[in-house]
């Protein structure tokens, strides 16, 4: 996995293995439905129960997912799953590996 600037001492683990997982893209939204899972769960045929666990799993404050994607010019796109207790959400990083890290761009 890359190395982040500003995430050196956070448990970040390659999240590749998720976007497989059935469950990935409605857990993905389930932030932006502010915590309703009753379309998401219509939409992508799944029950709460698992939407819920499958979340649990994959927002462990032990280790962060990041999904990582390749632009032009060897630019990085990061997308970090921030798992800390009290404030968990989605971190994106831009980053090209010849700036230091005040030069990442984080939204």
């Amino acid at each position: 996995m890359h190395k982040i600037p500003g995430y050196e001492n956070d448990p970040l683990v390659d999240g590749a293995y998720l976007v497989d997982e059935p469950l990935f893209w409605a857990t993905h939204l389930l932030q932006y439905t502010g915590g309703v899972e009753e379309p998401l769960c219509a939409g992508f045929g799944v029950s709460e129960a698992d939407l819920w666990q499958f979340y649990k799993r994959a927002s462990d404050e032990r280790q962060w997912p990041v999904l990582s994607v390749s632009l032009s010019a060897g630019h990085l796109l990061h997308v970090i799953y921030r798992n800390f207790p009290e404030d968990n959400g989605y971190d994106y990083v831009l980053h090209h590996p010849e700036w230091d890290s005040m030069s990442s761009l984080r939204c």
